[in-house]
Order: structure tokens, then C-alpha cells, then sequence
């Protein structure tokens, strides 16, 4: 395996969980406007329980359980937003103590260094070849995988999804 596979191994991986915490993102804001539908529509239903509602009273209150269930979504869509994948891998590297992962994502990310380009000499592909096999080793011998996942459970995004999906049963 390559010294580009083994990068191209790990930002995939990266990638693949950057996609995941967003996907529990967007189930968290469908959630909270579900919630939100959800207790208006309770509301109205114990009104209608004890008191007539005149036809209008009720249109208004079936529009004001749609608007509360899309302005819930969006709100919490707004609030728990998170920046594009670089900021995505530089906090995770952050958060595990590994500065090499970042160190050695900037790298991969530089379209420079795939295929060969010619603004680089020789001298400077020997030193970059030598900082990527550096920031690899030190990168394997902590296992990113494994600390990845488990800083991920405590990501904000899933601790509200987590906070959510049990308040909502």
C-alpha cells in the first residue's frame, strides 16, 4: 500500500464520517420539527377535547402546526450548522491530540501534490514524500480510527440528536 492509499484510506474515512455526523444533523432539525408539530397538534387536540373550536380558530391552529414544526427544523438547522470539512478534520484533529492528522490531511487536500505537477523540484518532493511517511507513522501508531469514533459520540450534532431522539419517546 502507498503512501497516497494509505492517505487517501484515512480521508476517505474522514469523509465518509463527516457525511454521517451531517445526516444526524439533518435528522436531528426533522426531529425537533416533528417535536415541535407534535405538541402543537396535542394542544390542539385537548382544546378540541373541552372546548368547540370554530373553523377558523382550527385553520389557524393547523397553521401554526406547520409553521412551529418548519421553524423548529430551521432553527435548529441554523444553530447546530458546522463548517465545511476542513474545519470538520482540523477540530477532530484537535479534539484526539493528533496535530499530525491535520497536518497530513492539509497535505492530501494540496491538488499540487497529486500527479506530479512540475512546480515542484525534486528536493521538495523528496522533503514533502519524507513529512507525509512522518505524519503517517505518527498517525498509526495512535490508531485514528478507534479515536475518531469516540470523540465523534461526544460531537455536539450527536449529543442533541441523542438528547432528541429521547425526548421525542
Amino acid at each position: 500500500m502507498t503512501r497516497f492509499s494509505k492517505t487517501d484510506s484515512l480521508e476517505k474515512f474522514l469523509r465518509d464520517r463527516y457525511r454521517h455526523l451531517k445526516r444526524f444533523q439533518r435528522l436531528s432539525c426533522l426531529l425537533a420539527g416533528l417535536g415541535a408539530s407534535s405538541l402543537v397538534l396535542i394542544l390542539m387536540l385537548l382544546l378540541e377535547q373541552y372546548l368547540y373550536l370554530s373553523p377558523f380558530f382550527k385553520s389557524f391552529l393547523w397553521i401554526f402546526l406547520g409553521a412551529s414544526g418548519i421553524l423548529a427544523a430551521f432553527e435548529i438547522g441554523r444553530r447546530t450548522r458546522f463548517d465545511g470539512f476542513t474545519a470538520f478534520y482540523r477540530s477532530i484533529s484537535e479534539k484526539i491530540g493528533l496535530p499530525a492528522l491535520r497536518h497530513l490531511m492539509d497535505l492530501a487536500k494540496s491538488q499540487s501534490l497529486r500527479g506530479g505537477s512540475d512546480q515542484w523540484t525534486e528536493g521538495q518532493k523528496i522533503l514533502l514524500d519524507a513529512d507525509i511517511r512522518q505524519n503517517l507513522e505518527e498517525i498509526n501508531r495512535f490508531r485514528p480510527h478507534d479515536k475518531i469514533r469516540s470523540s465523534l459520540k461526544n460531537h455536539p450534532v450527536m449529543i442533541f440528536f441523542r438528547r432528541i431522539t429521547a425526548s421525542s419517546i
